[in-house]
């Protein structure tokens, strides 16, 4: 790696993500904001991971496979436990995400309240998230739905949208 570049470009790539979500008036953007952010990351796993995978019930067929994503420490574990060192870790993960807001730019308190509302929506996921000892059973990972399933599973998420701009 470049770090010479890296160091020079800053935040310059970031700019056109940062951009399209600055540039969401409601909600009901996200569905597009995020297809546009799963596409230019190769699936970082924002809110949720989508891709393609074999079906747990056919290994010969390929099939859309959506998974829980969205945070930026490595499990719900690091968000739920109330023990000394959980703590420090999320005080230096939100600290972390403080500084890389200031980084792009806002001022200390801005960064430091859009660091906290961060923290609050991952830690809402975390929450929602399967345990370890769940994510290693098959039968609570694979829940086959069709498409009319995946919208009433969230009705208030846009798939048509999402899944157009996914190419899918």
């Amino acid at each position: 790696m470049d770090e010479t570049a890296v160091e020079q470009l800053g935040a310059k790539p970031l700019q056109p993500y940062v951009a399209r979500i600055d540039a969401m008036k409601s909600k009901g953007d996200i569905p597009q904001v995020l297809a546009h952010l799963h596409l230019a990351t190769g699936d970082a796993g924002l809110f949720f991971g989508f891709g393609s995978n074999q079906d747990f019930a056919d290994s010969s067929s390929v099939i859309a496979f959506a998974s829980g994503g969205g945070l930026g420490l490595p499990d719900r574990d690091y968000y739920t436990k109330e023990d000394d060192k959980s703590k420090d870790i999320r005080a230096k993960y939100a600290a972390h995400v403080t500084k890389t807001f200031e980084l792009l730019g806002d001022a200390p308190e801005v960064a430091r309240s859009k660091a906290a509302k961060v923290m609050d929506i991952e830690t809402a996921l975390a929450k929602a998230s399967l345990t370890r000892v769940d994510k290693r059973d098959p039968y609570k990972l694979f829940h086959k739905v069709d498409l009319k399933g995946l919208r009433a599973t969230a009705p208030e998420f846009d798939w048509d949208s999402y899944l157009k701009i996914a190419g899918l």
